[in-house]
C-alpha cells in the first residue's frame, strides 16, 4: 500500500500522531469519552489507559 499510495499512508501517520498528541495532552478527557463510549466507569477505563504497565490479559471489554 506505501508504494502505491504514499499520500493515503502519510495522511493516516499525521492523523495517528495527531490523536497521540490530543490523547497526551487531554487524558482525562480521553478517558471520559472512552468510558461512556463502552458504557463503562471512567475510575475502570483510567485504570487501564492511564497506567503505562497495565494490560487487558485477554479480558475482553463488553461495550453495552
Amino acid at each position: 500500500m506505501g508504494n502505491e499510495n504514499p499520500d493515503t499512508v502519510k495522511a493516516i501517520i499525521r492523523a495517528l500522531l495527531r490523536a497521540q498528541s490530543w490523547y497526551e495532552a487531554n487524558k482525562e478527557e480521553a478517558v471520559s469519552l472512552h468510558a461512556k463510549r463502552i458504557g463503562q466507569e471512567d475510575d475502570y477505563v483510567a485504570a487501564y489507559m492511564m497506567d503505562d504497565n497495565s494490560c487487558l490479559n485477554g479480558q475482553l471489554i463488553k461495550i453495552k
